[in-house]
């Protein structure tokens, strides 16, 4: 009876040990960051960036209309934005004659161009070509699963938990046999 205990105590600290030896997966989420400057109505771009992180909802926004576009115009999405131009405080809101506003974007590979509309979807405002900077970024970073790469091939065999837990089941069993 005692050895069924300890066999059973052995199975109980490696269950509790198993989920330890687990390889968290790392959060490779992107965003492309893309800046611009708008004075008196003009919208010029001025740089963009992919960085890690979670691209914005921003779904009750509609002043303006942001589209990304991939390889050959087709549509990647199509975001509303708030008028960066509209500075809010305590007593009310402002309107800006310039302001420095950026607009966050989730990252894809064929990311080419991101275009800004007026409120109405038809009034182009600002273009910029993006597409140096993801394929900037995919050269850096070649083995990114969202470069295009091949993702690494999945692990055979046992996972590392599961064998030790057959290990100890083993061993047990082994020491069961030798007392009998």
């Amino acid at each position: 009876m005692k050895c069924a205990n300890w066999f059973w105590a052995g199975m109980l600290v490696m269950v509790m040990l198993a989920p330890a030896t687990a390889q968290p997966q790392q959060d490779m989420t992107k965003a492309i960051i893309v800046t611009y400057v708008m004075k008196d109505g003009t919208v010029s771009y001025v740089n963009s960036r992919v960085v890690y992180g979670y691209a914005p909802n921003n779904v009750g926004n509609n002043d303006f209309m942001v589209n990304l576009l991939g390889t050959q115009g087709a549509s990647l999405g199509s975001y509303g934005i708030g008028d960066p131009r509209i500075l809010y405080h305590e007593d009310g809101a402002d309107i800006l004659d310039e302001v420095e506003f950026t607009v966050i974007l989730p990252f894809s590979s064929d990311a080419q161009e991101v275009r800004i509309y007026d409120r109405d979807g038809t009034t182009l405002v600002s273009s910029a070509d993006i597409s140096g900077t993801v394929s900037s970024f995919c050269s850096q970073n070649p083995n990114d699963p969202d470069c295009g790469e091949v993702a690494p091939p999945a692990p055979t065999g046992i996972p590392l938990g599961t064998g030790i837990i057959l290990a100890g089941l083993v061993l047990a069993f082994l020491g069961l046999l030798k007392r009998t």
